[in-house]
Parts: structure tokens; C-alpha cells; sequence
């Protein structure tokens, strides 16, 4: 018979799977701990400490036990530091840039409203701001504001990308492509270096970012190790 602390883990790496798979997108509802515990054949009060584990992680958010237990959802839960604040918002608004939320031409929000919006303090936004300025993804104006800046007008935006950027993106393509494999355990930082020609300072440095953008999920059980998440290509015609 497993000891509780292994049914637990078990618990918390079967809804991990889960979402590595893309069985759960940020923003849905997971099991409950009834559903688990019938589903798992462990205690009701053992799927409870596992959704609770992967709450205090961040994994989850949400009432816990209950059916209002969702999948976190990237800048809704924002790290604690300044610096991860920064990251975790430019990865959602450079998606909104992407996705034409905010077309290019466009102004962005004020500052003020940005943070109030997603709930920062301003000085998180002047250094999201400072992130999509070295990106080429916006220009600030003095006299009219923030503007969103037209792709084909950023032939050196490759070239400005940080080393963690690069790898970030590279990483991201061999997802998209099937090179790493959405449930697997992403590989360890030397080996990421080996493979992808980085200094293990770089990976670390990419992990924040890779979270943010959530193409990997922390692990609690496993310290200090991520699993690589299911997505896919947008197409024709989505948004």
C-alpha cells in the first residue's frame, strides 16, 4: 500500500499530465477532489492536499476541493519579484500584440490603466514597457504615447533578442514541432545548454520566461524540474 505522501504525488502528477497533455487549458475547471479521489482511488482528503500543493505552487487557483478549482492562467498570478512580475506581463500583452488585440498602429493603454487592468504596480508596467521597446514590438512617442510598432518595420528585432529570448523561441518551435514532447520532463539545464549551445546561466535565465509564456509547468513533487506543456499552432482564421 502507497504511503499518503506517494498518493498524493500521484495525484498531483496525474492532473499535471493533464495539462501537459492539453487536456486542461489555463482557465478550465479541473476534477474535484471527489472526482479525483473516485477517479484515483485515494482518500477524498489526499486529492485535497494535492490540488492544495498545486495551488500554493501555482499551478492552480481558485477554490480548492470545489469545482472552482481552475488551471492558472499566465499574468492572472503574477510572481513575486519585480523582474518576474515584468516578464510574466510582457509575455501576456506580446501576446495580445500577436493575437491583434493591440494592432500595430495602435496605442497601448496608459501606464495607469495597464496596471490597473492586470492589477501591477506602475513601476512593474514601465518595465514591461521597457521589454517591449527593446523587443521592437512598441515605440514610445513623447508626444502621443505608446505605440504598437508594424512587424515589417523590425528588421532588427531578431538581432535584439537577449540570448534568452533566442532560446525561448527555439525551444518553442521544437515543441511546436514535436522535437520535445508535451508531458515529458523538460530536459535538465546542462543538457539544454549542450543541446541548444547556450551557457547553463542562459537556461536559467529562459525558465521564467518559458513559464510565463507557459510552454512548461513546475513540478512540486519533483524539485526543481518542469514538464514540457501540449500546444499547437493557431489556424487559419483564429484569433
Amino acid at each position: 500500500m502507497l504511503p499518503p505522501v506517494h498518493k498524493r504525488e500521484t495525484v498531483e502528477q496525474f492532473i499535471l499530465k493533464e495539462i501537459a497533455d492539453g487536456r486542461y487549458e489555463p482557465g478550465d475547471l479541473v476534477a474535484t477532489g471527489a472526482e479525483l479521489a473516485r477517479r484515483l482511488g485515494v482518500s477524498l482528503s489526499t486529492a485535497g492536499n494535492a490540488l492544495r500543493r498545486l495551488k500554493e505552487h501555482g499551478v492552480l487557483h481558485g477554490a480548492l476541493g470545489s469545482a472552482g478549482t481552475r488551471v492558472a492562467v499566465p499574468g492572472q498570478n503574477p510572481p513575486r519579484t519585480t523582474a518576474e512580475r515584468a516578464t510574466h506581463l510582457a509575455a501576456v500583452i506580446r501576446r495580445q500584440i500577436e493575437d491583434g488585440t493591440y494592432p500595430s498602429g495602435t496605442l497601448l493603454p496608459s501606464n495607469r490603466v495597464l496596471a490597473r487592468a492586470h492589477r501591477v504596480p506602475g513601476h512593474v508596467v514601465v518595465q514591461v514597457i521597457k521589454i517591449l521597446v527593446d523587443e521592437e514590438l512598441v515605440e514610445t512617442r513623447a508626444s502621443i504615447g505608446k505605440l504598437v510598432r508594424d512587424p515589417r518595420e523590425r528588421p532588427g528585432s531578431r538581432r535584439l533578442l537577449s540570448k534568452s529570448d533566442q532560446l525561448v523561441k527555439s525551444i518553442r518551435d521544437d515543441i511546436l514541432n514535436g522535437a520535445l514532447i508535451p508531458g515529458e520532463p523538460l530536459p535538465s539545464s546542462i543538457k539544454l545548454a549542450h543541446r541548444y549551445g547556450m551557457g547553463q546561466t542562459t537556461v536559467v535565465k529562459s525558465v521564467p520566461k518559458l513559464l510565463a509564456e507557459g510552454l512548461i509547468v513546475k513540478v512540486p513533487s519533483m524539485s526543481g524540474r518542469f514538464l514540457i506543456r501540449q500546444t499547437r499552432r493557431k489556424g487559419p482564421g483564429e484569433s
